[in-house]
């Protein structure tokens, strides 16, 4: 079996070394084959000869050089050059921990059925120590039928296995925002077995000037928009009943909390980002939750006005009904 590891790069210089050095110390005593893809998103720092020092030092290294384009653009091109069985991802500026193949291995060949093997990974602030592993437990969903809540809620893309059949059929997409959680929708609206382990095996760093942890502007509140209602249709369209609680998640990002974010928005930026939300209203993806269903219908004949329909979406939320 082999591996092929997916890591974008983007002015992540100084955590090359850490992120690579993990994923070489993970990957001994394994008998996995193994090569790792860094993709240099367009870097304007020392992060391309960094890559290209240890490449050469290392032949399951392989780097690839491409113009700016976005997280989404990169694991795209990565997957694009992937030879292995399975792919994984990993973000340039986190680590694999120790135990990381040593639990994942073995749970792949348990289950050859299976699209996707999902583990668990941990925080840890920039600077600190990355987190102790733990955990092996581990549960098989088939999504022929349903996709339950556990897995739309608690398989993210990393630290999780897809087989290179099933990952190429997908693709990422330029959202700078929730572009996981869209192509994880997209995945199982499609996939048929899931495994999801408890084991953490993933040190995820906290660390400023990330997308996620950067100031709400139009461009991440059109993003959430994009990625709720979108993962809501890619559900919707699979014809597959999808748990409550998950469904409920994705409705309520989209109809409760962007509206939310909208009223806090400089007033230059909210009517642009209004009109992005108010073009979505019109899916039809939730009606299998008649409550949200009638907080959409309400919300989009309320949509000539913005300052009406921002209004009903608060009252909605003061109300909990969304």
């Amino acid at each position: 079996m082999k591996i092929s590891v997916v890591i974008p790069f983007y002015n992540l210089e100084r955590y090359v070394r850490p992120c690579l050095d993990s994923v070489a110390s993970a990957a001994r005593g394994s008998d996995a084959g193994l090569e790792v893809i860094c993709v240099d998103d367009g870097s304007t720092d020392g992060t391309p000869a960094e890559l290209d020092g240890l490449a050469a030092k290392d032949p399951r290294i392989r780097v690839v050089h491409k113009p700016n384009g976005g997280e989404g653009s990169a694991r795209n091109a990565g997957v694009a050059a992937a030879t292995g069985d399975w792919v994984t991802f990993l973000d340039g500026d986190d680590v694999w921990l120790q135990n990381h193949l040593e639990v994942a291995v073995p749970l792949i060949r348990r289950h050859p059925e299976a699209d996707i093997v999902a583990l668990k990974y941990a925080d840890f602030d920039d600077g600190a120590r990355p987190p102790v592993p733990t955990g092996e437990k581990e549960k098989v969903f088939d999504l022929g039928e349903s996709v339950p809540s556990e897995v739309v809620l608690e398989v993210g893309v990393f630290p999780t296995f897809f087989r290179r059949d099933f990952v190429a059929k997908g693709s990422f997409s330029s959202l700078p925002l929730g572009a996981d959680r869209l192509y994880m929708a997209q995945c199982f609206a499609r996939a048929r077995t899931v495994v999801k382990c408890d084991a953490v095996v993933h040190g995820y760093r906290v660390r400023t000037g990330s997308m996620a942890r950067a100031v709400w502007n139009a461009r991440k509140v059109e993003s959430q928009c994009d990625y709720a209602f979108g993962s809501l249709e890619a559900l919707a369209a699979s014809g597959r009943k999808v748990g409550r609680e998950g469904r409920s998640y994705l409705a309520s990002l989209w109809l409760s909390d962007v509206p939310n974010r909208l009223v806090r928005l400089p007033r230059a930026e909210r009517r642009a980002a209004w009109e992005h939300w108010r073009s979505t209203l019109g899916s039809g993806c939730v009606r299998a939750l008649p409550r949200f269903e009638r907080v959409r219908r309400v919300l989009r004949g309320c949509s000539s006005s913005m300052t009406l329909s921002l209004a009903a979406a608060r009252l909605f939320r003061k109300l909990g009904v969304s």
